[in-house]
């Protein structure tokens, strides 16, 4: 499953960067979402920098941490609007506010 997690993760961070329109959401914002699956020893970085972000190993610190089953982590990011509402209810996500609906915004907005 962990594989499974990073793969979804870089095919994630690839149509984020991909979709012209989420471009003004990621200038300026440069963070680090830390992505931690609970029930398996994976742990994982979405870096988020100069516009673009790429998955990337564990590193510290995070500014965004989103901590769930690696299941629910799948469904958060595999692009399914259905999946995506179910998993949003099963992870946690600790940081600022604003943070946590931008990262919303571009989960939702990059299917």
């Amino acid at each position: 499953m962990a594989v499974c997690l990073e793969r979804l993760l870089a095919e994630k961070a690839e149509r984020v960067g991909r979709k012209a329109h989420l471009k003004p959401l990621t200038a300026g914002w440069d963070r680090v979402v830390g992505i931690v699956a609970e029930d398996v020893p994976a742990r994982y970085c979405l870096t988020f920098s100069g516009g673009g972000v790429a998955c990337t190993a564990w590193q510290e610190p995070v500014h965004l941490e989103v901590r769930g089953r690696a299941r629910d982590l799948a469904m958060l990011f595999g692009g399914d609007e259905l999946a995506y509402q179910y998993a949003k209810q099963q992870v946690s996500t600790r940081g600022r506010i604003g943070d946590r609906l931008k990262l919303e915004a571009l989960l939702r907005l990059s299917g």
